[in-house]
């Protein structure tokens, strides 16, 4: 079900949202009436996108902060994940 302007003036940040559960969380977010600023360590991936996108590592703490005070989200969805060994 879609809720019509539920995130209307919104902006959301989603991390790791280029592929997977963060892709269709902006989509959902893009058909509520929000906007959507997605961030990925793969440029390919963030390339295919139609929303703003921001190449960015996660694990860089410094980088997330700068990005966050550009961004000035409302809403923020952490969906980045790890692959491989930890």
């Amino acid at each position: 079900m879609i809720f019509e302007n539920r995130f209307q003036g919104r902006k959301a940040v989603i991390t790791g949202g280029a592929a997977g559960l963060g892709h269709g969380i902006a989509q959902r977010i893009k058909a509520e009436g929000g906007t959507v600023e997605v961030w990925d360590i793969n440029a390919d991936a963030l390339a295919a996108l139609d929303t703003d996108t921001r190449q960015i590592d996660v694990t860089d703490a410094d980088a997330v902060a700068d990005a966050m005070a550009q961004a000035d989200p409302d809403i923020l969805i952490c969906s980045a994940g790890i692959t491989g060994p930890n």
